[in-house]
C-alpha cells in the first residue's frame, strides 16, 4: 500500500538556509586560506628579490675592494623600493703584506622583508710614489 503526501517534492526554506550556511562557511575558510597564501608568495618573492640584490651588490663590493665603502643607497627601477646599508667591523691589518681585512656587514632592505649578508673585504695599503 502506497502513502500519499500532499506535500510536493522538494528541499525545504529550512534545508537551504543551512546548506546556503554550510556554503559559506567553507567559502570563507577558502578566502582567507588563499589571502594567506598570496601574502606569503609576496613575502618570498620580496625576500628572494632581497637576497639577489645583495649578492649582486656583495661581487661589486668584492670585485672592487678600494672602492667599497659604508654607506647606503638604493637600487635602480624596478628595484626602487629595495635599499641597501654596507657597514664595516674594525679592521685587522697584516703588516707584512700592507693589507686589510674588514668584515662588512651588507643589509638589503624590501617592501616586506631584509637579507643581511657578511662579505670579506681585502684593501691594499696605498703605496706613495707609484
Amino acid at each position: 500500500m502506497q502513502m500519499r503526501s500532499d506535500r510536493a517534492a522538494g528541499f525545504t526554506l529550512f534545508e537551504v538556509m543551512v546548506a546556503l550556511a554550510i556554503f559559506a562557511i567553507v567559502a570563507v575558510a577558502c578566502l582567507n586560506s588563499y589571502s594567506t597564501n598570496l601574502t606569503v608568495a609576496a613575502r618570498a618573492r620580496d625576500m628572494q628579490t632581497a637576497v639577489t640584490l645583495a649578492r649582486a651588490k656583495a661581487t661589486e663590493f668584492v670585485a672592487r675592494p678600494d672602492e667599497a665603502e659604508e654607506g647606503e643607497g638604493t637600487f635602480g627601477a624596478p628595484y626602487d623600493a629595495y635599499r641597501w646599508r654596507l657597514s664595516f667591523s674594525d679592521a685587522v691589518r697584516d703588516e707584512t703584506e700592507e693589507t686589510s681585512f674588514l668584515f662588512g656587514r651588507l643589509v638589503v632592505e624590501g617592501p616586506s622583508s631584509s637579507f643581511e649578508l657578511v662579505i670579506p673585504v681585502v684593501k691594499e695599503a696605498a703605496h706613495e710614489g707609484t
